[in-house]
């Protein structure tokens, strides 16, 4: 995944890294409630935890630039948690409790 100054490119390598995450990491119900406490406050009735969906949300143009910001960031903050929580075990560490990744994420850490 790369984000350009106007463009979010995905790969196949992008699904595979998702994939990944699920599998090594958190399960994907976790990673769905992260997913929705975060954005569904954002996108209300266009909520979805698909990822073909999730993918046409974030790469739809037509929406309005804060919102699509708001959203490709809500994105990026997920992955990224998620993503450090899946460090976590593979360098021995204990996984964060849900509630506390969903705080953590909200306020950015």
């Amino acid at each position: 995944m790369w984000m350009g100054p106007k463009h979010l490119v995905f790969t196949k390598h992008t699904q595979v890294c998702i994939h990944s995450l699920v599998v090594d990491s958190r399960s994907s119900v976790d990673i769905v409630e992260a997913w929705e406490y975060i954005v569904k406050g954002i996108l209300r009735n266009s909520f979805t935890n698909v990822w073909s969906e999730i993918l046409l949300l974030i790469t739809d143009e037509t929406r309005e630039k804060m919102s699509l910001f708001c959203i490709r960031y809500a994105f990026q903050a997920v992955l990224y948690a998620v993503w450090r929580e899946r460090n976590k075990i593979k360098h021995g560490d204990k996984l964060l409790p849900l509630p506390v990744l969903k705080i953590l994420i909200d306020k950015g850490y």
